[in-house]
């Protein structure tokens, strides 16, 4: 039987999974592998479905978690502030298109997504 945790999980590791294929991509185009193209492509994706992802989360499952558990809810409005922070360091990096700052943005969003 399934639950709505279920889908949640599901879409964590979705993000886990992407952000690492991102970050090898662009670890590979920091060492000069390949290029910047699919980063670019792939990145822009991804960012635009976790921001879907988060305001979701934010508008109905945090207020959720604020009325049941409202210790559990800081945590993990911090978290969403982290990843705002990390989503404008990667686009900030893919506007210079400095392959370097790239890997290190992917890296740490990688970083963060995996803890």
């Amino acid at each position: 039987m399934t639950v709505p945790l279920d889908a949640i999980r599901a879409i964590h590791n979705a993000f886990r999974k992407d952000i690492a294929t991102v970050d090898e991509a662009a670890n590979n185009a920091a060492h000069g592998q390949d290029n910047l193209d699919s980063i670019l492509n792939r990145s822009k994706f991804f960012n635009e479905v976790l921001v879907w992802h988060a305001i979701g989360e934010e508008e109905f499952v945090f207020p959720t978690i604020e009325k049941v558990a409202p210790l559990i809810s800081e945590p993990y409005e911090k978290d969403h502030r982290g990843l705002d922070l990390l989503f404008d360091r990667l686009d900030k990096a893919i506007g210079t298109s400095d392959s370097i700052e790239i890997a290190r943005a992917t890296a740490a969003f990688r970083f963060h997504l995996n803890k």
